[in-house]
């Protein structure tokens, strides 16, 4: 009850004439508070107790209470009964955040709801990371006369608690920039800043089962992230932790306990690691800027007595090695070539520009003129510096410190950013493509100016230095954007001293993403000239475009051959090593003798099983050549090879025989394509004396009488076919063909070149040639490595199957030959299955 708080009581015994709005606000948070289950109920208490277990602990925090005024106290009681009533929401406003018309920090409820799959939890996270701002909203919406100084019929502190309520969820620069610490209004002082310190603090010091029933928390039972913030409040076993000692006055933050979960003593770690970091930035600010009633004389050190029970505590933990990391992550072991760190800087240019435009749609000033996105590189021989400036978005204090300035985290993965669902995808995605521009130059200037902001600033960082420099001026930014100035002379070093050279990796690197992109010289005089990154389009002129058949991902490649080659007989197969062979013989195993035969047609396809063809393939040395070949083997005792005039190659089909194929897989794998493999069964030239154990092997061999049987090489080689109609076949093919002149592959992922990226689009089927292959990859869930350079392994070869897929459905519909069509359709359906996410189910 209100009777039994400390502050309450303080403002009774002063007969203060703010008791009276006291009552009156706590009568209002009784009554709105309890609607904040309406959407949280799994959340801990955010109730009328949790804001009367605030205010003890803010009057615990107050050195001296008789050195408070009546409003700071009057604000104290009011913010910890409003500082959540932000939580509380309507069914009104439910309705218009659902149907996205209600936005909060611009994030969608239909986009968070894709990802949860739970309506409460989407509104949620479309309320709770903006209560702050809705308990400020909220706040000024309220009964004027709720807030009257006594005695004025005017004079209020309604704005100034609705901003210490909103403080409690921002960080500490808006606390500094947007409350004051030395106000009066009427006969009273007051210190907003103090209080809202006073409230982040009592705020984190309410932690135990009080909060946390248990008998609610069995009842609504929470799962994963929530039931360990419901349990790490039952470790806590003491509700008074502020103790100060008896003769400096100087408190500290005490928690006793017991955990048996390392888990959850882990997650209680972590909160009492920001509990201690809130505690020095408010000792260290009130000690700096306060007087000394206002100054908080607490230890910034938590006395962490949680006893662990069934696991020790340790001090133990991952540390990362400043220098080491930086080192790492801004050479060339991740980007190859230092020249890479122009194209991250480009990159975010284009990313803040593209977003910018979006943003530039919803401000009157670019109503009237067109907001227009530019991307300018800059060489200035004067000052010698490379600069580059666009006029993005910028960054703010907020993007500069939780994303900028944090390596691994990039704002444009945030839920702040991703929940607004933004028709542009920044490609920013592991938080480390600036650091890349210390390949470039060792000191770097930034300049930036947020669109929303008024001021804009200035940081400098060094590549050997942690530390920043921050300046709050800019002055190559006018309305918004971001310059990034490096060493010309560093630069020129990467790019062998020539500006050219500069502009050549651009147009190689980027293609047109609607951004305006300049080249500017500067020295005696300014040239400008504008880069005209060719689009996706032209990058390949007159191939096949295959965007319709892919998801996700555009392709065109070069068809310069689609007249797949069909055989009737076996002298007609080109496959690898037979296609100068003339003549072919058979295994007529009932007369047990080989005889010459060119199989056609019918025939032919008794020897085809599931597509693929046996085909023994013996190479010696002709019988009647034996004496002669022994005589010159007499001479020639370390030469592996036969003289061509003595040799003999017999090709011939056998009937498909799993244990002859097991046999010969058993000895060495000689030789595979995209066609035929090809294992040694035999071979002379390491003296293996043959041991027939495969019996229909041996009665071949035994019957070979045109080699001498000593000596020969015995291979068996696999060869797949595709049957196109009746007695008809297409075969695969073991060559690359490059048709006229080497390939030029290119792959970009978002019109940025993926250096080491290109697919190799091969032909497997003879008579398909394919020539060059662009692909532009636009999915945002396919992300390259951290060097951006590639695709990973396996999404690499998932991508090249949906375009060769692609390929062979595009010369499907034009094919008029319907057995041919179907024999490549199975084929296709087959090797590459249509369930792959790249290609576009129809």
């Amino acid at each position: 009850m209100l009777e039994n708080i400390k502050l309450y009581n303080e403002l009774l015994k002063r007969n203060s004439n703010y008791r009276i709005h006291v009552e009156k606000i706590y009568e209002y948070a009784v009554n709105v508070l309890p609607k904040i289950n309406r959407v949280f109920a799994n959340y801990t208490g955010h109730g009328i107790e949790h804001s009367l277990n605030v205010m003890q602990y803010m009057y615990e925090l107050v050195t001296d209470i008789t050195a408070i005024s009546d409003l700071e106290i009057t604000c104290m009681i009011s913010s910890a009964l409003l500082h959540d009533i932000g939580m509380a929401v309507n069914d009104e406003e439910i309705e218009y955040i659902k149907n996205d018309e209600l936005l909060c920090h611009g994030r969608k409820y239909s986009v968070i709801y894709k990802k949860f799959q739970n309506e409460n939890t989407a509104l949620q996270e479309c309320i709770r990371p903006v209560h702050g701002e809705r308990a400020l909203t909220h706040i000024l919406s309220m009964d004027k006369s709720l807030f009257l100084i006594p005695e004025y019929t005017n004079g209020n502190f309604q704005e100034e608690l609705a901003k210490i309520c909103q403080a409690h969820t921002m960080d500490r620069k808006w606390i500094v920039e947007n409350l004051d610490n030395n106000q009066v209004k009427g006969k009273d002082r007051l210190n907003a800043q103090y209080i809202a310190m006073l409230l982040r603090i009592g705020d984190y010091l309410d932690i135990d089962e009080k909060r946390a029933p248990m008998e609610l928390y069995r009842l609504i039972s929470p799962t994963e992230f929530g039931d360990k913030e419901w349990k790490q409040h039952y470790i806590i076993e003491n509700r008074e932790k502020i103790i100060r000692d008896s003769a400096t006055h100087v408190g500290r933050v005490v928690i006793y306990g017991q955990c048996d979960n390392y888990k959850i003593h882990r997650k209680f770690l972590n909160y009492l690691a920001g509990l201690s970091d809130e505690l020095l930035w408010c000792t260290s600010y009130s000690g700096n800027h306060f007087e000394e009633r206002y100054r908080l004389f607490v230890q910034p050190q938590i006395d962490n007595r949680i006893q662990t029970k069934g696991f020790e505590i340790s001090d133990l933990k991952l540390q990362l090695d400043y220098y080491a990391v930086m080192k790492l992550l801004m050479g060339e072991s991740i980007y190859g070539n230092k020249k890479f760190g122009l194209r991250e800087l480009i990159q975010n240019s284009v990313d803040a520009c593209k977003v910018m435009m979006e943003e530039a749609d919803k401000l009157e000033k670019y109503q009237y003129n067109p907001y227009i996105p530019k991307v300018q590189i800059i060489i200035d021989y004067n000052k010698q510096k490379m600069i580059v400036l666009d006029n993005g978005t910028g960054m703010n204090y907020e993007i500069l410190t939780k994303y900028f300035l944090n390596i691994g985290k990039s704002y444009y993965q945030s839920d702040e950013f991703l929940y607004q669902s933004k028709d542009y995808h920044p490609i920013g995605t592991f938080g480390i493509g600036f650091l890349a521009c210390f390949m470039l130059s060792n000191h770097v200037s930034v300049e930036t100016k947020h669109y929303l902001e008024k001021e804009g600033f200035t940081i400098e960082l060094e590549s050997d230095s942690e530390f920043v420099c921050k300046k709050n001026k800019v002055d190559l930014i006018r309305d918004s954007g971001t310059a990034v100035i490096l060493n010309l002379e560093s630069v020129f070093q990467v790019f062998d001293e020539n500006a050219e050279n500069i502009k050549t990796f651009v147009d190689r690197t980027f293609l047109d993403q609607g951004v305006q992109v300049q080249f500017i010289i500067v020295d005696a005089a300014r040239k400008t000239e504008e880069l005209n990154l060719k689009k996706y389009e032209e990058r390949n002129q007159g191939a096949i475009v295959l965007d319709s058949y892919l998801n996700g991902i555009s392709a065109s490649l070069e068809l310069q051959s689609d007249t797949i080659k069909i055989s009737r007989k076996l002298s007609e197969l080109c496959v690898e090593s037979m296609n100068e062979i003339q003549e072919f013989y058979e295994y007529n195993s009932a007369e047990h003798r080989i005889c010459s035969r060119d199989l056609e047609g019918k025939d032919l396809g008794n020897y085809i099983n599931g597509n693929q063809m046996m085909v023994i393939k013996i190479e010696g040395v002709r019988e009647e050549e034996k004496a002669e070949y022994e005589e010159w083997r007499k001479w020639n005792t370390e030469l592996i090879f036969t003289p061509k005039e003595m040799q003999k190659t017999i090709y011939f089909p056998v009937k498909y025989d799993e244990a002859l194929l097991k046999y010969c897989k058993d000895g060495s794998h000689f030789w595979n394509g995209s066609g035929a493999q090809w294992y040694t069964v035999i071979s002379r030239f390491h003296k293996i004396k043959p041991s027939h154990e495969n019996k229909r092997l041996e009665s071949i061999l035994k019957e070979c009488k045109i080699l001498t049987t000593a000596l020969y090489d015995v291979e068996l080689g696999i060869f797949p076919l595709i049957k196109a109609g009746k007695e008809r076949y297409a075969e695969f093919t073991d060559a690359v063909y490059l048709g006229n002149g080497e390939k030029e592959n290119e792959t970009y992922w978002h019109g940025i070149r993926l250096e080491n990226g290109g697919f190799e689009i091969d032909a497997e089927i003879i008579g398909v040639i394919i020539g060059d292959c662009v692909v532009n990859i636009t999915r945002n869930d396919l992300i390259p490595n951290v060097a951006r350079n590639d695709l990973p392994a396996d999404e690499k070869r998932k991508v090249e199957e949906a375009i060769k897929r692609a390929m062979y459905q595009y010369m499907m519909d034009k094919m008029t030959d319907l057995e041919l069509k179907s024999a490549i359709q199975l084929f296709v359906d087959e090797r590459y299955p249509l369930n792959n996410p790249y290609y576009l189910k129809k």
